[in-house]
């Protein structure tokens, strides 16, 4: 019996190979593919996947653009003409801002001028959204040009231009006063007081030539209706065109009020 089994065992196997057409091995390759494939199948697309996005970096604002900032914002509040420059011994870190686009708002100006030394409060904002607020001393100086004087210029004397040089300097002093503009018109100023070689002129040290000197003799015209006068008459005090002087009547050395009209004639009114 036990050689029929064998028998019978050899020859379904045989009939198996021969139905196939192949041998075991063949039979294999079917099956390992179907697992290779199912096995890629399971696999993450990795080639096809999407990269991480990176978050934006963050943007800060140093302390030397937020000292140039506040710095355009208080030259603007003041009208200040030439270059702010600010600093300041305090701390300051950079701040995180939302975007590059940050402005700087005034809050506070301890003073109601620029000075030498000040203290600002102030906040960040980025569109209207705020970013801090904040509150410094600073240093500061105002660099301009300015007129200033080659020679020793006596009080009285006509303010020449060529009497001065254009020069770059400091003038953010609260005590120096307002310069003269270098492209100022000098023709009709007289110098107020003495001015020494190497001093920035002010205008606190000039004033307009007046339009008639104490002393000087003029017509006094009067008009009422149809009726015209005029005198002659002497001018007690120096004055300008359109104000009011005191003027003695050479006729009857009376004093009375006129009003400037030019270097030769002063109005009266009855």
């Amino acid at each position: 019996m036990k050689k029929v089994y064998a028998t019978v065992s050899f020859a379904l196997l045989a009939a198996s190979s021969t139905v196939w057409g192949g041998d075991l091995a063949s039979l294999l390759v079917p099956v390992a593919q179907l697992k290779a494939e199912a096995a890629e199948e399971s696999k993450p697309e990795a080639a096809a996947s999407v990269a991480p996005v990176k978050p934006a970096p963050a943007i800060y604002a140093s302390k030397a653009d937020i000292l140039s900032g506040l710095a355009e914002a208080l030259a603007a509040r003041f009208s200040a003409e030439g270059t702010l420059e600010l600093n300041t011994q305090q701390a300051l870190n950079p701040v995180r801002v939302k975007d590059a686009a940050w402005r700087i708002e005034m809050v506070r100006v301890f003073g109601n001028a620029l000075a030498p030394r000040m203290t600002v409060s102030f906040r960040i904002l980025c569109g209207s959204e705020s970013q801090g607020e904040f509150q410094l001393m600073v240093t500061g100086v105002l660099m301009r040009e300015v007129l200033v004087a080659n020679r020793r210029i006596d009080r009285g004397a006509p303010a020449n231009m060529s009497d001065f040089d254009v020069q770059v300097r400091d003038m953010l002093d609260s005590n120096a006063g307002a310069p003269v503009p270098v492209s100022q018109d000098l023709s009709g100023y007289l110098v107020k007081g003495m001015v020494g070689p190497g001093q920035a002129l002010l205008w606190r040290d000039v004033e307009l030539k007046p339009t008639l000197r104490r002393g000087q003799v003029v017509e006094a015209v009067a008009d009422e209706g149809f009726m015209h006068v005029a005198i002659r008459a002497m001018a007690l005090e120096d004055g300008r065109e359109g104000e009011i002087i005191s003027v003695r009547n050479l006729s009857s050395n009376k004093e009375i009020q006129a009003r400037i009209i030019n270097e030769r004639t002063v109005q009266v009114y009855f």
